[in-house]
């Protein structure tokens, strides 16, 4: 699966009603497309809607991170949420041991549907 291509996505957007496959030209495989943060995915919804898509209707989005604001926009934004403050934790654990290298440990996460899905 090709990565996102939400960075310039203002950019890509503004050219969409021209293009024959706007869902192309944004990056977006089939009706939804994700991103690396909630705050990243707040900007494509609004590029999405100037470029005359409506989420959830035309395209399903979800972020990363569990922000407030993913709670508060509209559509409220559907998120996979972690314990930051346990994976900070580790990380300065690591760093304070010295490991460089090593296995990595994966830390629990929780899908949160909200309207950004259809929730």
């Amino acid at each position: 699966m090709p990565k996102n291509t939400i960075s310039g996505s203002k950019k890509k957007l503004s050219r969409t009603k021209r293009s024959p496959k706007p869902a192309k030209t944004i990056g977006i495989l089939h009706s939804g497309t994700k991103g690396k943060h909630d705050k990243e995915i707040a900007n494509l919804k609004k590029y999405l809607k100037l470029a005359g898509y409506s989420v959830p209707k035309d395209v399903s989005v979800i972020g990363y991170d569990d922000m407030l604001l993913s709670r508060l926009s509209t559509p409220s934004l559907s998120t996979i949420k972690q314990d930051t403050k346990k994976a900070g934790r580790l990380l300065v654990m690591r760093a304070l041991e010295g490991a460089q290298h090593g296995p990595s440990e994966r830390l629990p996460t929780d899908l949160i549907i909200r309207e950004s899905c259809g929730g």
